[in-house]
C-alpha cells in the first residue's frame, strides 16, 4: 500500500494543470466550476462515480487534438462541492442540468459527449432531453441506460481482489481494524476496492498521474455518492426506451474485463439506430490507463467520423 501511495504522489507531482483554464458560474448551492483546454471542435468530457471529480478524465483529454476540451466538476463534487449535497437534489437530472447549464454559457450549438463509467449513462440521458444540441455520444465502460448491472458489479469488484484484502475491507468497515488515509481524501479501503476496477494492478498509479497533487483531496466526493443512492429517482432510472428511439449516433468502447460489463452493452449496440460497439482485451474498467495503444486510435477514429 505504501508503494502505491509512492507511486500515485509522484506521478501526481508530474501532473500540470497549466494547460487548463478554470472557470466557474454561480449557482444556488455554491459554484460550478468547469475546465477548458484547446480550440476546435467542441468535446464534453463526463466522468462518472457518481461522486468523482473530473481530473481522471484528463488522461483522454490530454490525447484529443483539434478539440476544445470542457471538463465539469458537477455540483457536489470536486472543485464544486461546497459541503452541501443532499439527495433531495443529487440525482442524473441535475447533473444533467449542470451539463447543459455550461453547454449555454459557452454558447456551443452542438457538441460531441464523451462519457466513462455513469457519464456515460449522464451523455446518454443529456441526448435523449437535449438531441438538437448533441453531435455524438461515445460511451466508455458504459453504465448503460439503467441501474441493472448493479446486479453482479460488486461481486465482479470482489473476485478480482485478493481473499485476504477482502478480509481486510471488511474488518475496516467494522472497526476492527483502524487505518490512516495515506492519500487525503482516498481512504485505504478506496485503495483496496480500486484493486477490482483493473486488469493488470500495476496501472493503478497511471489513473491518478493527472490528478494535480494540491486536487487529490477532491478527486472523489464519498458523501455525493451516498446521496445519490438515497435518492429513490436514482435507483428505479431506467432511460432504455428513450435511449432507443434517439437518431443520435452512439459509439461504444468497451473491455471484456470490466467489472460493469454483462452483455447488455452489446445487446444495446444490436438495438440502437445508429451504433457502434469496440471491445478492448486485458484491460478493466479504465482501459486509457490499460491499453492505451488500442483506446487512443479508436476513440479518435469515433471523434472523426462524419
Amino acid at each position: 500500500m505504501k508503494q502505491i501511495f509512492l507511486l500515485l504522489t509522484f506521478f501526481s507531482w508530474l501532473s500540470s494543470s497549466a494547460q487548463y483554464r478554470q472557470d466557474s458560474l454561480q449557482t444556488e448551492k455554491g459554484y460550478l466550476h468547469y475546465f477548458t483546454k484547446g480550440e476546435g471542435k467542441p468535446v464534453v468530457l463526463l466522468q462518472g462515480g457518481p461522486g468523482y471529480s473530473h481530473h481522471y478524465m484528463r488522461a483522454i483529454s490530454d490525447s484529443l487534438k483539434d478539440c476544445k476540451s470542457i471538463l465539469i466538476d458537477y455540483q457536489g463534487t470536486g472543485f464544486s462541492n461546497y459541503g452541501n449535497v443532499d439527495s433531495s437534489w443529487v440525482s442524473n437530472e441535475q447533473i444533467v442540468k449542470d451539463i447543459e447549464t455550461i453547454r449555454e454559457h459557452l454558447k456551443i450549438q452542438k457538441w460531441t459527449l464523451i462519457g466513462h463509467g455513469y457519464g456515460g449513462m449522464f451523455a446518454l440521458l443529456y441526448g435523449v432531453q437535449h438531441p438538437q444540441n448533441t453531435e455524438k455520444i461515445i460511451t466508455i465502460s458504459n453504465a448503460g441506460t439503467n441501474q441493472r448491472f448493479r446486479e453482479h458489479f460488486m461481486d465482479n469488484i470482489l473476485s478480482k481482489i485478493s481473499l485476504e484484502n477482502r478480509q481486510r475491507i471488511k474488518d475496516i468497515k467494522s472497526g476492527k481494524i483502524k487505518t490512516t488515509n495515506e492519500i487525503p481524501g482516498i481512504g485505504e479501503v478506496d485503495l483496496l476496492i480500486l484493486q477490482g476496477y483493473f486488469y493488470d494492478l500495476r496501472n493503478i498509479p497511471k489513473l491518478i498521474s493527472v490528478v494535480p497533487e494540491d486536487a487529490i483531496s477532491k478527486a472523489f466526493n464519498p458523501e455525493f455518492g451516498d446521496a445519490y443512492w438515497n435518492n429513490k429517482v436514482n435507483r428505479n432510472f431506467d432511460i432504455q426506451n428513450e435511449v432507443l428511439d434517439m437518431d443520435i449516433p452512439i459509439r461504444m468502447i468497451e473491455s471484456w474485463q470490466d467489472p460493469n460489463y454483462d452483455g447488455r452493452q452489446l445487446l444495446l449496440n444490436h438495438q440502437l439506430k445508429n451504433s457502434k460497439i469496440r471491445f478492448i482485451n486485458k484491460a478493466g474498467h479504465f482501459e486509457w490507463t490499460e491499453q492505451p495503444k488500442e483506446f487512443f486510435p479508436i476513440l479518435n477514429e469515433f471523434l472523426s467520423e462524419k
